[in-house]
């Protein structure tokens, strides 16, 4: 009966103390804080302590009111939040009450300062000690709440009861361990972080892309095509037909030109007779000639060789990165050299 009394005496003040101190906030603020704090003390009265830690610490975030602060501290304790719970009532016990505050607010300091002492022993103490380099990045956990590093290797304040602390680190294995605190009690916890002897997975380099390019000019570098990576044979045999492709383009462009040259010098020349000033004529229309038919004969073996390397390697699998091959092209020769596995 005297719980009852207590609550409803509480509920009331709650009610007019917020409405006669706060009435220079926000008004809807101060509307929500006083809906929650009112359910929040119902809960609390018919021991719905769960549903009133959730209600009235909404309305502790709005308006932190002594008649607010004082049964949400109540019911942290009765649900073995100690820490939380001792912190609600010493927030309300340390504060300076302003000379004309409500006397419900003044009950509620007292209520609090009588509450503290018993509360503040069964705080428990919990430290932690870490066993890893100190350029570890450490993060730890306490049933899943994490931990601050200024907090590790200090006595640390704890609720009752049991603790799984979880640590990780980059290249570390994880580390966890079980304690269970008693009441008013200190416990010491030591978690030595084991190296982490899998390998970083390896980062492959991209693959080199493949050069493409027309045949050289005078005076240039012969061409060349190379490729690295997984199935070099097949690439090998598209680049090789590709060549190929532009040999036999080359042929018959210098073939046309060879062509051409014949039928001028066979319009000036008789009975292979040909006049004077016509050798320079004479010297391209063989130039043109030679490197048509090797341009024919580049462009077949490429074909060749081409098709040859792509059926091969649709026979078999080849994932190794080191494999590859260089495809030469110069003027008159075609050359093909590669490692593979």
């Amino acid at each position: 009966m005297r719980t009852r009394r207590s609550a409803t005496t509480t509920l009331f003040a709650l009610v007019v103390s917020i409405a006669s101190t706060a009435a220079a906030q926000d008004e809807s603020a101060i509307a929500a804080a006083r809906a929650l704090g009112q359910e929040g003390v119902v809960a609390a009265r018919e021991g719905r302590c769960g549903e009133a830690v959730d209600k009235l610490g909404r309305a502790k975030q709005l308006y932190r009111a002594p008649t607010i602060l004082v049964p949400l501290g109540e019911c942290q304790l009765a649900l073995g939040k100690i820490v939380a719970g001792t912190e609600n009532l010493q927030l309300v016990a340390r504060e300076t009450l302003a000379a004309d505050a409500p006397d419900k607010f003044v009950d509620a300091q007292k209520r609090a300062r009588k509450l503290l002492p018993d509360a503040l022993k069964k705080l428990g103490r919990l430290h932690l000690v870490i066993d890893a380099p100190p350029s570890a990045e450490l993060v730890v956990t306490d049933n899943g709440d994490p931990v601050p590093s200024v907090l590790i290797g200090v006595d640390r304040p704890a609720d009752p009861g049991k603790h799984l602390i979880e640590v990780s680190a980059p290249g570390f294995l994880k580390g966890k361990a079980e304690v269970t605190l008693a009441a008013g009690k200190s416990e010491r916890l030591t978690i030595k972080l084991e190296p982490d002897p899998t390998p970083p997975p390896a980062t492959q380099e991209p693959n080199a892309p493949t050069e493409v390019g027309t045949h050289p000019g005078p005076g240039s570098p012969p061409f060349v095509a190379r490729e690295r990576g997984t199935s070099p044979l097949v690439v090998g045999g598209a680049v090789s037909l590709g060549v190929g492709g532009v040999g036999r383009l080359r042929g018959a462009v210098f073939g046309g030109l060879t062509l051409s040259k014949q039928s001028d010098l066979d319009a000036i020349c008789t009975n292979k007779l040909c006049p004077p000033g016509s050798e320079e004529d004479i010297d391209a229309m063989h130039r043109f000639g030679d490197v048509s038919t090797a341009s024919f004969v580049i462009g077949g073996v490429g074909a060749v060789l081409g098709a040859t390397l792509i059926g091969i390697g649709a026979t078999r699998s080849d994932d190794d990165p080191t494999a590859g091959f260089e495809v030469r092209v110069g003027p008159a020769f075609m050359s093909l050299k590669g490692v593979f596995p």
